[in-house]
């Protein structure tokens, strides 16, 4: 596959029988998906630094450091004896089927992830079919009409948060208006609308729980904008670049 791409820093991964997200085992360098994963990157020119940013679309938020991950012991007992083949699959491999293998102990499937604090929904693949952990604690409606199990790795009401996170675009010329539209509000182009601040500077501040949010500016209704000063970038399906954003508590946390 050759593809044009524009200078910057690109993200990505293979993606085999429509299901299985593969890192490029080819490419050294990675960088963390937001699910306890990788991505591979290729950088096309030279990189950006952040001092060398545009000034014009940009997320006020404060300086992130590396998180620490906790160890979690995933275990599965089968209904009925005899050798299985046992995946664990979940938010925290992109629901890769075949991407987390669980062995056999004595007659228990086991396989243990370590995870940075969060909240992760997860499912056993066992040969072939879903099953949900009926030992979690929480659970999630999967949108097939089953249940994924829900695993809290942290505090839940930390992990459970809101945080405030503002987002301003700025512009040189005039427009009429200006929404954000990402994963945070279903990709809706017309839900959240950015405050006119002045002439040249529009401003929202969203209630967003810790996670990760590909997102873009929607301009005049028509026109998509990437945000050239996020940290992240991503492949959005139509040859362009979604900004990203990771929700962490070192964003302010909102009591309601």
């Amino acid at each position: 596959l050759h593809k044009n791409l524009s200078q910057g820093e690109h993200q990505y991964k293979f993606v085999i029988d429509h299901e299985k997200w593969i890192t490029d085992p080819n490419n050294d360098k990675k960088t963390d998906d937001g699910y306890g994963g990788f991505n591979s990157v290729i950088v096309i020119g030279k990189k950006m630094k952040k001092e060398e940013k545009k000034q014009s679309n940009q997320i006020v938020k404060p300086t992130k450091t590396n998180q620490k991950t906790v160890p979690v012991k995933f275990s599965y007992q089968p209904l009925i004896g005899g050798k299985h083949e046992v995946y664990l699959a979940g938010s925290f491999n992109n629901w890769d089927s075949k991407a987390t293998p669980m062995k056999e102990n004595n007659g228990i499937y086991e396989v243990t992830l370590n995870l940075p604090q969060g909240k992760y929904q997860y499912k056993f693949f066992v040969d072939g079919k879903w099953i949900t952990d009926e030992n979690a604690k929480d659970f999630a409606d999967d949108g097939f009409g089953g249940q994924n199990s829900v695993l809290y790795v942290g505090d839940k009401n930390k992990i459970d948060a809101l945080h405030k996170v503002e987002f301003i675009y700025h512009t040189d010329k005039p427009v009429k208006e200006v929404y954000i539209a990402g994963a945070m509000n279903d990709w809706n182009q017309k839900k959240d609308k950015l405050k006119k601040i002045d002439e040249n500077t529009y401003k929202i501040t969203l209630l967003l729980h810790e996670g990760k949010y590909p997102y873009k500016f929607v301009v005049n209704g028509t026109d998509w904008v990437t945000d050239k000063n996020a940290d992240l970038f991503e492949d959005d399906g139509f040859g362009g670049q979604n900004s990203v954003i990771v929700v962490d508590n070192s964003y302010p946390t909102v009591t309601i």
